[in-house]
């Protein structure tokens, strides 16, 4: 029996080294464990330092994308010229604004589709920004005519560039183009001018050759009437005559006038003055001829002083009376107007006078709108086509402006402006008249 309790003694030791050799071997492995969550907290914590730096760059890069993006954007937006850039299957990535106003179309109609339906050559030869990406080349300064949406043709002077990575491999095309209508609308029209001037030349030559005959044949056509006695039937026929010659002499006039330069005698008048007494023969003539077109008058102002020659501006305002009487079928009205109108013009800050001279005929079509001042151009089966071009010839010579607005079937109305005379610029002769007038109760409405 003590033999067994010694033994049981010696287990129980044995069995308590071991206990205390596992917890000595735990607690090691607990300290290591320690340890390596210390040094692992402090690597998650260099980590994390390193991934909010990296985050920090990473936020920063975008930012400065997102600002030279804008910046680009900003650029691309406020260039005159419109810019189109495509990718490799020819389908339109970007396009500014100028872009869209040049081919007159919105941008979510643009973006996505081909750029053979935005803005292909009219010739057929396809866009330049396909070309471009098929044969891996630049195009520059490229005049043609394009179609835009809505078979719109516009001509446009492109250059076209290849979009490349930083391989060097293609990815797409730019195009930049300026919109070249207005340049061949003043082309056109430079060619025309130099046309009218040749046809001038000639006119002029034409027409001193031909008053030589008319005054010939007016001169015998009086001596002949001479002859006869006033019951005698040819007498009539002989009037025919001179009139005619008159007719033809009006029309050499206003062709000389027209191809000629001539310097007019401009001195310091009253507008209204010269107006009125243009009124006053119209009325009596419109009175001859049985016509029922009421003229009325609108005068802001007393008096409206200009520089110009008296009798050019008699005819310019008589011209275009009498076209407003023709474009009255039947009974009518015209409105004259005449009153003061601010001029911001940055080379001549100031008024203008204002003449607009208003009917309720018949209109003038689109047509004839955009060549109603061409010479010999005339919608009247027997007109000459001299009269509205040597109104506007004559206006210029005065250094004002005419324009015209007219809707086909409601009437038409013509403005003219010129430069108005300050009282101080006045001669004292004028000064006092217009004093005169101011002192008495006189109104021209």
């Amino acid at each position: 029996m003590k033999i067994n309790m010694a033994k049981s003694g010696k287990d129980n030791e044995v069995v308590e080294d071991e206990l205390n050799l596992a917890f000595g071997k735990f607690k090691q492995s607990s300290q290591k464990l320690a340890d390596l969550y210390g040094h692992l907290r402090k690597r998650v914590e260099l980590v994390d330092k390193e991934m909010e730096e990296k985050n920090k760059e990473l936020r920063d890069k975008v930012d400065e994308l997102n600002r030279t993006t804008q910046y680009v954007n900003s650029i691309l937006e406020s260039m005159h010229s419109g810019v189109v850039a495509i990718d490799l299957e020819g389908k339109v990535t970007t396009i500014n604004k100028a872009g869209l106003e040049i081919l007159g179309i919105e941008r979510d109609k643009v973006l996505k589709r081909s750029c053979e339906e935005v803005m292909a050559s009219a010739n057929g030869s396809g866009s330049l920004l396909n070309i471009a990406v098929n044969n891996k080349l630049n195009l520059i300064s490229r005049k043609r005519e394009v179609v835009g949406p809505g078979n719109k043709k516009i001509w446009v002077e492109s250059s076209v560039s290849l979009l490349k990575e930083n391989d060097g491999s293609v990815i797409g095309a730019v195009e930049v183009f300026k919109d070249l209508s207005e340049i061949k609308m003043l082309e056109n029209r430079l060619e025309e001018a130099d046309n009218l001037a040749s046809i001038g030349e000639m006119t002029a030559s034409i027409a001193h050759e031909i008053r030589n005959p008319l005054n010939g044949i007016k001169g015998f056509a009086s001596l002949l009437d001479g002859g006869f006695n006033h019951k005698d039937p040819r007498k009539r026929f002989v009037n025919h005559i001179v009139k005619g010659v008159d007719n033809l002499n009006n029309m050499v006039t206003d062709l000389l006038m027209l191809a000629k330069p001539i310097k007019p005698d401009v001195k310091v008048h009253d507008v209204m003055e010269i107006m009125d007494e243009v009124i006053s023969i119209a009325r009596e003539d419109l009175r001859m001829s049985g016509n029922s077109i009421d003229i009325s008058t609108d005068y802001e102002m007393r008096s409206a002083f200009l520089n110009c020659d008296r009798i050019m501006l008699y005819q310019v305002f008589f011209n275009l009376l009498k076209n407003s009487f023709q474009a009255i079928s039947g009974s009518g009205s015209v409105l004259v107007k005449i009153h003061s109108r601010f001029n911001d013009n940055a080379m001549s800050c100031g008024s203008d006078i204002e003449i607009s001279i208003a009917d309720n005929g018949v209109g003038i079509n689109e047509e004839s709108l955009a060549r109603i001042f061409e010479p010999f151009y005339t919608t009247k089966s027997n007109g000459t086509g001299l009269g509205l071009s040597l109104v506007q010839k004559i206006i210029k010579m005065h250094k004002g402006q005419i324009e015209l607005e007219s809707t086909l079937g409601n009437g038409t109305t013509f403005r003219l402006l010129f430069p108005e005379v300050k009282e101080a610029s006045l001669s004292a002769d004028v000064n006092w008249r217009l004093k005169d007038e101011c002192r008495s109760d006189f109104s021209y409405r």
